[in-house]
């Protein structure tokens, strides 16, 4: 395998990964890069696809979890501070409110529990199985699927207001 077209294909995902995880760009940054660092110095490139891009995952999942274990309150660029890309279609109204929607959303994600939030951010963002988080985490599938439910039903509650807002 190239690690520089194995870098290109999954440096974005590894990104988003430890950025909805520690919700702050250059430690996202770091991790990711950190992560392909580790990878070419354990030899770990040579894996088949699908385990490495595990492999990485997994060492990205510790560098965040051990900022988290370092520095609990990591969070040092606001999430709402991050431009998100408008709609040629929309009004400045919409755009506001879907802004406030995007910063609430955000902010309740970062509230949840470290291991509860990379089982939704690899799920619903990364689109994994339960069998790959299960792999990437050291948890059984069913514990996987109950950290999502737990997450969710968090998420709920914390974003009631807005819920009940758009009903």
């Amino acid at each position: 395998m190239d690690i520089r077209d194995f870098f290109e294909e999954n440096y974005a995902a590894l990104y988003r990964f430890a950025f909805r995880m520690l919700g702050n760009r250059e430690a996202a940054e770091d991790c990711a890069q950190e992560s392909f660092a580790r990878m070419t110095e354990c030899g770990a490139q040579n894996l088949a696809g699908d385990a490495a891009r595990r492999f990485l995952f997994v060492v990205a999942r510790n560098l965040c979890l051990d900022r988290f274990r370092k520095r609990p309150h990591l969070m040092e660029i606001p999430l709402d501070k991050i431009p998100e890309p408008a709609s040629p279609d929309s009004n400045p109204s919409m755009n506001a409110q879907r802004n406030e929607r995007e910063h609430l959303i955000k902010k309740a994600m970062l509230e949840l529990p470290p291991d509860l939030r990379e089982a939704l951010v690899l799920r619903a963002y990364e689109g994994m199985s339960y069998a790959e988080i299960g792999e990437i985490t050291g948890s059984p599938a069913g514990t996987v699927k109950s950290r999502i439910a737990r997450a969710r039903e968090r998420l709920r509650s914390l974003l009631k207001p807005l819920l009940e807002e758009t009903k």
